[in-house]
């Protein structure tokens, strides 16, 4: 196993990877049919390549497809596994990472707490200060959480005034 198996690559490495060990669509959909038939089921003739990956990264955690990688091209796939790059690491990352999972959490909480008939306006408060605190941190990364039900999947353009992100949405519980 590679060193970074303890460490959450990005999505894009595992793009590059996917392109290097599944050349073809047909490779891809072969992969998808095998270890993802709720992928499979979703795939249509028009779709270009992206999409399809688009979508397995929409219904699989990133974990999931590297296992299944390793499952269906054991030899293959370690040749390419310099393809990945492990996720930033670096002090404020993991600050942005730990302030979007509180939010997360608060947010869990305070539904909670809306369903029993209880106060929120204290934990409203909390959640408040850390998002601001969260947009006034440091920018936006591949695979965070917004608002706990956007989640960013792929930086697609850059302009002088902002960043385009294409977005994933997961409608609340």
């Amino acid at each position: 196993m590679p060193a970074f198996d303890d460490k959450m690559p990005s999505r894009a490495g595992i793009r590059r990877l996917l392109d290097r060990v599944l050349p073809t669509d047909a490779d891809l959909e072969a992969l998808c049919i095998d270890f993802f038939p709720d992928v499979a089921h979703c795939l249509s003739r028009g779709m270009d390549r992206k999409s399809k990956v688009n979508l397995l990264f929409m219904y699989h955690e990133t974990t999931n497809i590297l296992d299944a990688l390793r499952a269906a091209h054991p030899g293959k796939s370690a040749q390419h596994f310099s393809a990945l790059d492990p996720v930033d690491e670096s002090p404020e990352a993991q600050e942005a990472q730990a302030r979007s999972q509180l939010i997360k959490k608060l947010g869990l909480e305070r539904a909670t707490r809306l369903r029993r008939g209880q106060d929120t306006r204290e934990l409203d408060q909390e959640i408040a200060s850390n998002r601001r605190e969260q947009r006034q941190g440091p920018q936006l990364h591949e695979s965070e959480e917004l608002s706990g039900r956007y989640y960013l999947m792929e930086l697609i353009g850059r302009g002088g005034f902002a960043n385009v992100w294409l977005l994933r949405f997961s409608p609340p519980a």
